[in-house]
């Protein structure tokens, strides 16, 4: 089938929101570029009417400009596997399609069809969380996944020993994609994956959250993951630039949060915070 391209010129921040809107009116697919985010729809749903009604509640936000290409029909799983290639985490993790042949034995084997989920590994983000997930002790903890993507920071946490798995996403095709994801790595039963927000999640309090979203997101959240976390527990925080460190834990501080590990990469960051209290 053929698809449509429309190329948004946006920040980081409308980007999430745009790939949150987006995904309502039909568009499956989304690319983070420098400067803004490719979007995919089928040809025959694209309607640009209903594309400019969707957008138009940000036009006092940020002067949103797109371009619109059409896409002629391709096997999108055969470009897919072209450009998805294993990644390799502390030397410790992998992370691979199903089709990848592996040769050396790792720690964690962690295979992810990503489809139109965010959530591969090959983000900074990602991997940055991967890594502090694999140094912090998860054995027999409860566990929230905030924004869970394709699923592979609740795969993480269940082969690092996580009792209860918790994840959720505002997007229905992620958790799709998680629940594939989950069954693929033979986790069936040992993850739970909702459809929602932090809201949905129970007020029951865990011991780890985990959530790469973005600095607005985490900061507006902020609340309703301390009421979700025990004393003592500890969160990892990214999807945010190294500049809004301190915003971040400046918000954090006020619950009682304080920085225990962190990470950074070509100018992403990641927080682990533990919850002291005040």
């Amino acid at each position: 089938m053929d698809y449509v391209e429309i190329s948004f010129v946006c920040n980081e921040t409308m980007a999430e929101i745009l790939m949150a809107e987006l995904s309502e009116i039909g568009f499956e697919s989304f690319i983070e570029t420098d400067d803004g985010l490719l979007c995919y729809v089928q040809s025959e749903v694209f309607d640009k009417d209903t594309l400019d009604s969707q957008i138009s509640r940000y036009s006092g936000v940020d002067e949103l400009k797109y371009r619109i290409l059409n896409i002629p029909k391709k096997n999108w799983n055969e470009e897919w596997e072209k450009n998805y290639n294993p990644i390799i985490i502390g030397d410790k993790a992998i992370v691979r399609a199903d089709f990848h042949n592996v040769e050396k034995k790792y720690d964690y084997d962690i295979i992810i069809t990503p489809k139109m989920s965010f959530g591969t590994g090959h983000h900074q983000t990602t991997a940055m969380m991967l890594k502090l997930q694999m140094d912090l002790d998860h054995k027999g903890k409860e566990v929230y996944d905030i924004g869970c993507g394709t699923g592979i920071l609740s795969i993480m946490a269940a082969k690092r020993g996580a009792e209860k798995i918790t994840g959720c996403d505002i997007d229905e095709w992620s958790v799709e994609n998680s629940t594939e994801n989950i069954e693929k790595n033979g986790l069936e039963g040992k993850i739970a994956i909702i459809h929602g927000t932090v809201q949905s999640l129970p007020e029951t309090p865990v011991d780890i959250i985990l959530a790469n979203i973005n600095k607005n997101i985490i900061l507006a959240e902020l609340e309703m993951y301390n009421a979700r976390l025990k004393e003592n527990g500890r969160i990892l925080f990214s999807g945010f630039y190294e500049r809004d460190t301190s915003d971040i834990l400046e918000a954090a501080g006020e619950f009682g949060m304080i920085l225990e590990n962190e990470a950074s990469d070509q100018n992403w960051k990641c927080l682990q915070l533990v919850k002291k209290g005040k």
